[in-house]
């Protein structure tokens, strides 16, 4: 089933499924609270800030999030291995920053699988609810993107019909889609008649580098986002990159 922004859901189904195989994925997953460090009731803040993949994470902790940034929630989705799997349990970990007085952070470094999107929509949704505008970023393969894109990282926007803010970028051309956690918080945006906007980044590289650090840099200068505190040092994004070159290094020692 597809959404109106391209978010598929896929049926259970024993198709490919071997007697020792799991027939239900949600015998395997699971969503745990790690941390909730208020009790208060769900403030409104005008804007709701969405970075989706390892990329905007990147991005999102080297130029936005600072040690003294207060986490008001934490959660994980666990995966847990089944029977024939030789590997411990996964932890993919979610968090949730009072970014400023107006702006909350969620910062999805690894995407979890389609049937959890929902349930981090439904962690997520009280604070959509009470906000102005949700902001939404995250990254895709220049691969994917149809007709073929050019060699440079570029932007493609899509905004629900009750967007208020003025959108940055090109729209996303058909027959072009979003998936994931973006397509199901738009989606729920977009029938709930919520002002949403999300950013697609079309990259060649799966490490943030200065050259798809300098889109997002701009973006950050925009009117809705302007206001957020832009850290000057550099030196994460060094580090990040250096280690992205060891990893990628064909040379052995």
């Amino acid at each position: 089933m597809a959404t109106y922004f391209g978010e598929i859901i896929e049926p259970n189904s024993r198709c490919f499924v071997t007697d020792g195989e799991e027939c239900s994925i949600e015998n395997r997953y699971s969503l745990e609270s790690d941390i909730v460090t208020t009790d208060e009731e769900v403030q409104t803040h005008e804007y709701v800030l969405v970075a989706c993949g390892k990329i905007m994470h990147d991005f999102v902790t080297t130029f936005l999030v600072s040690n003294h940034t207060k986490v008001v929630e934490k959660y994980s989705i666990v995966l847990k291995p089944s029977d024939s799997d030789k590997y411990t349990k996964k932890k993919m970990t979610y968090t949730l920053y009072n970014l400023t007085a107006n702006t909350l952070l969620f910062v999805c470094e690894q995407l979890p699988h389609l049937y959890f999107a929902n349930s981090l929509l439904v962690k997520l949704k009280p604070w959509i609810e009470k906000a102005k505008h949700t902001i939404l970023l995250t990254t895709d393969h220049m691969s994917n993107f149809k007709p073929r894109g050019g060699l440079q990282p570029f932007m493609r926007s899509l905004r629900t019909n009750c967007c208020t803010m003025k959108v940055e970028s090109p729209n996303l051309e058909l027959p072009n889609t979003i998936s994931g956690l973006p397509a199901a918080v738009m989606s729920w945006c977009q029938g709930h008649k919520k002002s949403a906007v999300v950013y697609t980044v079309y990259v060649e590289s799966p490490h943030l580098d200065s050259i798809i650090a300098e889109p997002l840099l701009h973006l950050m200068k925009t009117p809705h986002l302007c206001h957020l505190p832009i850290s000057q040092d550099t030196n994460k994004l060094q580090v990040i990159i250096h280690n992205a070159q060891l990893q990628n290094s064909n040379l052995y020692l």
